[in-house]
């Protein structure tokens, strides 16, 4: 009985060392299982919540970037509007200057030349294809030497007038000098010819070389210079040989302020669009 007892317990003791270990394995089996199933969660949201911050961090990133980038965008915009503004300032500086050279004479009635002017104002309307056509199209002689002041021209007509009128029976063609003398003499009695300015259309085709003279000379010293060329331009034969010289310069005058004023509207243009 007491073999069978100590077999019974040897045999007992080995079932429960068995269902011990298998027991073991088992919670072992289930704590291994409920760890990898742990692990795989918080991985995954481990996962989610950098992403989450790598997406908040890019969305912050790129804000950040937006603002600098439009914080540069407004510094080059401005710097750029600066420059525009000191370069119309600069412009307007440099046609009230060509503006001014055209009335002030330095020898002889004659402006100074105006070259350097036009180089200046060349330089700062660089981006204006229609300045510079005005300018490749300025005389040569205005801007190497200069043109003749209002002023100038109005002290030299005195002189053409006079000298016109006397030779005002002398034709194209070659004559004697008893033509001359003629012409002469009638100049020194010809009264004082004035003009009619209460005819509402003056025809210079039709006048003589006295009325033409008159016209010119009240247009010219009542400042309408392009009028009283009109005038100057139809005198014929010797007057108009002596007037040559004169009618050249005030072209020259005009030509070259229609192209001062051409460039001038450029440049108020170039300042509005720098606002």
């Amino acid at each position: 009985i007491i073999e069978l007892q100590n077999d019974f317990e040897i045999d007992l003791r080995r079932q429960l060392q068995r269902q011990s270990a298998a027991h073991s394995d088992h919670l072992q089996q289930t704590l291994q299982e409920q760890a990898g199933s742990l692990e795989e969660k918080w991985s995954h949201e481990t996962a989610n919540r950098i992403s989450e911050l790598e997406k908040k961090h890019h969305l912050e990133l790129k804000a950040v970037l937006s603002r600098l980038h439009g914080i540069e965008h407004a510094i080059v915009e401005k710097s750029e509007l600066l420059q525009k503004g000191k370069q119309a300032q600069e412009l307007w500086l440099a046609c009230q200057s060509l503006d001014a050279a055209l009335s002030t004479d330095v020898t002889d009635n004659i402006t100074c030349p105006l070259k350097e002017h036009f180089l200046t104002v060349e330089k700062l309307l660089d981006d204006e294809p229609l300045a510079n056509i005005v300018l490749q199209i300025i005389p040569k002689v205005a801007i190497e030497r200069g043109v003749y002041t209002e002023e100038g021209l109005m002290q030299r007509f005195v002189r053409v007038k006079k000298i016109a009128q006397r030779v005002n029976l002398v034709g194209e063609e070659r004559v004697g000098l008893l033509t001359y003398a003629l012409s002469y003499f009638q100049s020194i009695l010809m009264l004082n010819v004035k003009p009619n300015l209460d005819v509402k259309e003056i025809n210079p085709k039709d006048m003589d070389t006295y009325k033409l003279l008159a016209y010119a000379d009240h247009y010219l010293f009542h400042g309408e210079l392009e009028q009283a060329v009109r005038f100057v331009n139809q005198l014929r034969g010797e007057p108009r040989r002596v007037a040559s010289d004169w009618l050249r310069e005030a072209r020259l005058l005009l030509e070259t302020r229609q192209a001062v004023n051409i460039i001038k509207q450029l440049s108020t243009t170039y300042g509005m669009r720098s606002l």
